[in-house]
């Protein structure tokens, strides 16, 4: 485990520098857009096509990939980042945010599949769990640090987008020295969004709601923090303190969903954010730390959804491919969480900032409502059949094979 963990780790240290500089510039283009006095439905606009981008690029990134090598990808998508990261601060107009942005997100899946790919090949199948618990580590703990980025210079100047821009380019810099062989190409995604209906939809209303939520925290969360008048320091604790409550919570939810119903614990996670997001909207917004209390546990609760979605679909025993259900459902995240920031901006420009706490209300609370109705209308799947939790964020399609070798793993 030692010797593969030091082998990629100039892999890691590249995928984790990268998100630091993600983390910080998805921050930054909120709270630069209200300093523009954008409204919020033009900056919902500007980050929703990050993740239009992030969808469209799960379908173009394999051909790129196949034809120039993992390498060159890397370097060529990590350069458009940091030179599209510096045009942010040079060419502040909404239109070009959303273009820019949407480039963006095609450049982000395709750092992710060259990544992934590497790391898939180099993890045996008696390791492959605990190499991609240390990946889904390095990622949430970089872009949590990448928050606190936010508190090195001023929202109007150039300072914060040549630091991410910096952070993007250094990325590079272990990647392309890397000793590590380049893996085979990358299979393109096939879409059978009918089987995963079919197979689980609470399964597929997880996944949805959880693009949903998941997407208005990143791109919305910043812009809360600025409107309910927090400091520099209080939007780094804001957001870092919801991205440590998904690295610490992930784990045990896992587990307890690994020993009981699935649904149970789909229902009180999503009861978990409705409360949490309700204890947010009456807490004082100088109380930062018990705010960071209460996002700590909404964060935990909103990030343990995809994995809960994704373990629940598996444990169907109809299900014989679980790579391509992971990867349709996968798909559905990103459909979720190209519409989340869209309708989080307008109604945050018509109804204020307290509408962001009523989307995670509504999202969590319909979605519990779905865990409890089938619960009632389905049967528990016998635990001979259940698959193993494995935490997760949403990278590409390429991780969803990660992880299914770490359950052939643990079959064995």
């Amino acid at each position: 485990m030692i010797k593969t963990i030091i082998t990629i780790s100039s892999l890691l240290l590249g995928i984790g520098i990268m998100l630091s500089g993600n983390g910080l510039q998805g921050t930054l283009l909120a709270l630069r857009g209200v300093e523009e006095h954008f409204s919020e439905s033009t900056i919902g606009f500007i980050m929703s096509m990050y993740f239009i981008g992030f969808i469209a690029g799960t379908f173009l990134c394999p051909y790129i990939i196949q034809r120039v090598g993992h390498i060159r990808t890397f370097a060529g998508m990590a350069a458009i980042c940091a030179s599209i990261t510096v045009l942010f601060g040079l060419w502040v107009e909404p239109v070009v945010w959303g273009a820019m942005r949407f480039i963006h997100g095609i450049c982000i899946v395709g750092i992710f599949m060259v990544t992934e790919s590497w790391l898939n090949t180099q993890s045996s199948n008696q390791i492959r769990g605990q190499v991609f618990a240390v990946y889904i580590l390095v990622n949430l703990v970089f872009l949590a640090a990448g928050q606190f980025l936010i508190l090195a210079g001023e929202i109007r100047s150039m300072e914060l987008f040549a630091i991410s821009a910096a952070l993007f380019s250094f990325s590079l810099v272990p990647v392309a020295l890397t000793r590590v062989p380049e893996p085979p190409p990358i299979s393109k995604i096939r879409l059978r969004l009918r089987d995963l209906y079919h197979t689980s939809t609470l399964g597929l209303v997880g996944g949805l709601i959880s693009g949903l939520l998941s997407s208005l925290f990143w791109s919305l969360g910043p812009l809360f923090a600025k409107l309910s008048d927090f400091s520099g320091f209080g939007i780094a604790l804001f957001m870092s303190t919801t991205i440590l409550g998904g690295i610490v919570l992930q784990w045990p939810i896992g587990y307890w969903s690994d020993q009981s119903d699935r649904r149970w614990i789909i229902m009180l996670v999503s009861c978990t954010i409705v409360v949490t997001a309700l204890l947010v909207t009456v807490v004082p917004s100088t109380s930062y730390y018990l705010l960071a209390v209460c996002m700590f546990f909404l964060g935990g609760a909103m990030f343990s959804i995809y994995p809960l979605s994704v373990a629940h679909t598996n444990d169907h025993p109809e299900v014989t491919d679980s790579v391509s259900i992971s990867t349709n459902l996968l798909f559905v995240y990103g459909l979720g969480a190209a519409a989340g920031p869209a309708i989080g901006g307008i109604l945050m420009h018509f109804l204020g900032r307290y509408s962001l706490l009523g989307l995670f209300i509504l999202g969590g609370g319909l979605l519990g409502y779905y865990a409890w109705y089938r619960h009632q209308r389905g049967s528990r799947i016998p635990d001979a059949d259940k698959s193993h939790f494995t935490p997760l964020i949403r990278t590409s399609q390429v991780a969803i094979k990660l992880q299914a070798g770490q359950e052939e793993a643990i079959k064995v």
